[in-house]
């Protein structure tokens, strides 16, 4: 399955406290009703010293598809949002597959 793995941060003076409410209640329900969206998970990185707060592995159905969805007017109005949030000049994007699943 086909994955974007973003890593990101909340800008200077936002706390995660407002920036996890922003994700829950802006960012994600716009992510989650693109067409190429299957799946979220944001993780809160707990590493001291890591270069960034948070990971957000989304799965989507294609990168290509992603990559149409990711110009949709409803992306652009969030990312307006993400402005007043998060860190934008320190956010990273990757594709990437899976090459391992495993369960207990």
């Amino acid at each position: 399955m086909p994955s974007m793995v973003f890593t990101y941060s909340p800008k200077p003076g936002v706390s995660p406290e407002k920036f996890e409410q922003f994700l829950r209640e802006v960012d994600q329900p716009a992510t989650l009703g693109l067409p190429a969206a299957i799946s979220s998970r944001i993780l809160r990185v707990q590493t001291d010293g890591a270069p960034f707060a948070y990971v957000e592995v989304l799965e989507v159905t294609s990168f290509e598809e992603w990559d149409r969805d990711s110009k949709r007017p409803e992306v652009a109005d969030v990312m307006a949002k993400w402005a007043d949030y998060g860190d934008l000049a320190n956010a990273k994007a990757y594709k990437c597959v899976q090459v391992y699943a495993g369960k207990k």
